[in-house]
C-alpha cells in the first residue's frame, strides 16, 4: 500500500519505502538508511525522474557539496560490481565523493571535463595497504577493461587508490611484468590540463598513470607497474611523487617542458626517469634503479639536471648477482645490466644540457647486499661525438670510489667517470672534471692532458679513480718536471719525475725522485707521433693521484 505524506519530516527506513510514498510539492521525508539515506523534498518538476541517487520519482535529495556514490547504491565491499553506481554519480558532472572501501569496477569510470572525483585516502607510501589507514580503493576486475579511471580535460582527481583485481600476481621484486595476469593495462588516464593529487596506483600491466599535455601530478605513488607513469605531450608538472618497483620505467616522458621536482625514483628494474624532451629535473632522489637513474634520450635539447641525489643506480646485475642478495640469475628479480647502462645519468645525443649541483653516491643495497654500482656516473649508447654544447660542472662525488663505486671483479672493462659508445663525450667528461691552470701561455691547452705548443706551462690535474699508471702527452721538444701526490688508504707519497728531450726528438731521458714514500716505480718518455711525446708513469700500487706539471719548450 502506498504511504501518503502531508507531514514535514516524515521518516522511512529505505529508498524502497520512499518510492512507495506519494508526495505533493514541498513535502519532506527523511530516509534513515545508512548509505542512501538523507532528507528528500518532493518536487513536481522531477516527478518523472529517477536517477537512482539524488532524485526518486520527484523525491529530490537535499545536499550541499559533493555527490556520494553510496547514494546511488555503491557498496564498497570488494564483491559487488559498483561500476554503474559510481558512473551514475559521476554523470551528474559535479564533485563526486567515494567513501573508504573497496569498489569493484568492471569498466572505465569517467570523470567528465572540469569535474572532480575525490576519495577518502590513497594509502600513500604503503605499497601493501594498511588496515590502519583510511583508503578508497578502486579494484579493476580482471579481463574486463583496459583503464580503471579516466579524467577528461581539466578533471581533478584526489585521494584514492587504483589496483587490478589480480594485483597479488605482481610481486615487488619483478624484473619483468608477469604475463597472463588478466590485469588491466592502465590505472589512471588524465587528459589535457588535468590535476591529480594523492592518488596511488599499483600493479598495472602497461602504465600506472597516463598523463597528457599540461597535466599536473602531486603527491602520487606508482608501484609494481610496467611503467609507473607515461607522460604524453608537453608542459606538465610531476612533483613530490614516488615511483618504485616498476619493471621498465619509473617515469617515461615524451614532449618538451616537463618539470620534475622532489620525486623519488627507487628500485625500478631498469630506468628511473626517461626524458625525451626539454625538461627541468630538480631536487629528486634516484636510488637503486637497475639501470640509469636518469636517461636523457636522444634528440632532446636544453635539459637541466640539478640538485638531485643519485645513489646506487645501475644495480641490475653483472651476470652473477643483481639488485638484492637473493637476486641471482635464476631468480625472477634478476636482470642483467650492461656496463654502459650501469650509471647515474645516461646521456644520448643531447644539445645545450646543464648538469650541475648534483650529488653522486655509489654502493650496494641495504646491509651491503646485491650488486655494487654504478659502473659510471655518466654514460652513453649513442655514436661517438653526437652530444654537444653542454655544461657539466659543480657536482659532488665525481672523484674516487664514492663517485665511481664500481667493483673491478664485477665489471672489469671500466675505469672512468664516463663511458659507453659515445667515446668523444666520454673523453671530454673524463678529462675536464678538474681544475686546469695555465700560466704564461700565449696559446691555449687542449682538452684533458693534451697540450698545444706553449712557451711556458703549468698544469694541475688529478685522476678520478685509483690507478697505478697514467700518461701525459707533450709537444715534441718539451722538457720539465711532474710533481706527484698519491694516496692509498694507509699511505701518502710525494715524488718528482724529471723528463727531457732534444729538439730533434731523440735521446729521451727521465729521472725519478721519491721524496716521501716510494710510490713512483718507473717513468718512460716515448714518441707518440710526429708532434707528440708521451710520458708514462707507473706506481708500485693503486693510488688516488694529483699531479702538477712544470715544463718548457725548446
Amino acid at each position: 500500500m502506498k504511504l501518503t505524506s502531508k507531514t514535514i519530516n516524515y521518516t522511512v527506513d529505505t529508498v524502497a519505502q520512499l518510492l512507495l510514498t506519494t508526495g505533493t510539492e514541498n513535502d519532506t521525508v527523511i530516509v534513515t538508511d545508512e548509505n542512501q539515506g538523507g532528507v528528500f523534498i518532493y518536487r513536481e518538476d522531477n516527478s518523472s525522474t529517477n536517477n537512482g541517487g539524488t532524485i526518486f520519482n520527484g523525491w529530490t535529495r537535499q545536499y550541499d557539496g559533493a555527490v556520494n556514490v553510496k547514494w546511488f547504491g555503491a557498496k564498497g565491499d570488494g564483491v559487488t560490481d559498483d561500476t554503474l553506481a559510481i558512473q551514475n554519480a559521476l554523470d551528474l558532472k559535479s564533485e563526486t565523493y567515494v567513501e573508504a572501501g573497496n569498489y569493484l569496477i568492471s569498466d572505465t569510470v569517467i570523470v567528465y571535463q572540469g569535474c572532480i572525483l575525490r576519495g577518502a585516502g590513497s594509502g600513500n607510501y604503503d605499497i601493501q595497504g594498511s588496515e590502519t589507514r583510511i583508503i578508497t580503493t578502486f579494484i579493476v576486475k580482471s579481463n574486463t577493461t583496459n583503464v580503471g579511471v579516466e579524467g577528461k580535460d581539466k578533471a581533478n582527481l584526489y585521494d584514492f587508490k587504483v589496483i587490478p583485481e589480480n594485483v597479488a600476481a605482481v610481486p615487488y621484486y619483478m624484473a619483468n611484468y608477469p604475463s597472463d595476469t588478466g590485469n588491466a593495462q592502465t590505472g589512471v588516464v588524465l587528459r589535457a590540463s588535468g590535476y591529480i593529487s594523492n592518488v596511488t596506483v599499483q600493479g598495472f600491466s602497461a602504465y600506472g598513470f597516463y598523463l597528457e599535455t599540461t597535466c599536473r601530478m602531486e603527491n602520487c605513488n606508482a608501484y609494481l607497474c610496467n611503467y609507473g607513469a607515461f607522460l604524453d605531450g608537453a608542459d606538465g608538472w610531476v612533483s613530490s611523487s614516488c615511483f618504485m618497483f616498476c619493471a621498465t620505467y619509473g617515469t617515461y616522458a615524451n614532449g618538451n617542458y616537463w618539470r620534475y621536482t622532489s620525486n623519488r625514483y627507487e628500485w625500478n628494474a631498469r630506468v628511473g626517469l626517461s626524458s625525451g624532451g626539454e625538461a627541468n629535473i630538480v631536487g629528486n632522489l634516484f636510488d637503486r634503479n637497475g639501470g640509469p637513474g636518469v636517461h636523457l634520450r636522444s634528440g632532446a635539447w636544453g635539459q637541466v639536471v640539478t640538485g638531485n641525489y643519485f645513489s646506487r643506480n645501475g644495480a641490475g646485475g653483472d651476470g652473477t648477482i643483481g639488485r638484492w642478495g637473493f637476486s641471482t640469475p635464476s631468480h625472477p628479480s634478476y636482470i642483467y645490466t650492461d656496463p654502459k647502462n650501469s650509471c647515474h645519468i645516461q646521456i644520448d645525443y643531447q644539445r645545450q644540457i646543464t648538469i650541475t649541483g648534483n650529488r653522486y653516491r655509489s654502493g650496494q643495497d641495504d646491509a651491503l647486499q646485491g650488486a655494487l654500482s654504478p659502473c659510471y656516473i655518466y654514460s652513453s649508447i649513442e655514436a661517438s661525438g653526437a652530444t654537444s654544447s653542454y655544461s657539466v660542472v659543480g657536482n659532488a662525488g665525481e672523484q674516487g670510489f664514492d663517485g665511481k663505486g664500481y667493483n673491478s671483479s664485477m665489471y672489469s672493462n671500466i675505469g672512468a667517470i664516463a663511458g659507453g659508445t659515445d667515446t668523444a663525450l666520454s673523453y671530454v667528461l673524463n678529462n675536464t672534471r678538474f681544475d686546469v691552470d695555465v700560466v704564461n701561455t700565449n696559446t691555449s691547452i687542449g682538452v684533458g692532458n693534451t697540450i698545444v705548443t706553449q712557451k711556458g706551462l703549468s698544469i694541475k690535474n688529478s685522476l678520478p679513480y685509483p690507478a697505478n699508471t697514467f700518461s701525459i702527452d707533450f709537444p715534441v721538444g718539451m722538457a720539465g718536471k711532474v710533481t706527484i701526490s698519491s694516496r692509498a688508504w694507509n699511505s701518502t707519497n710525494i715524488g718528482h719525475v724529471y723528463f727531457d728531450a732534444t729538439a730533434i726528438n731523440t735521446g729521451h731521458t727521465t729521472a725519478i725522485t721519491n721524496l716521501i714514500g716510494t710510490a713512483i716505480s718507473t717513468a718512460v718518455f716515448s714518441v707518440k707521433d710526429s708532434t707528440t711525446n708521451t710520458l708514462t708513469i707507473t706506481l708500485n700500487g693503486s693510488y688516488y693521484i694529483v699531479y702538477s706539471v712544470e715544463s718548457l719548450t725548446w
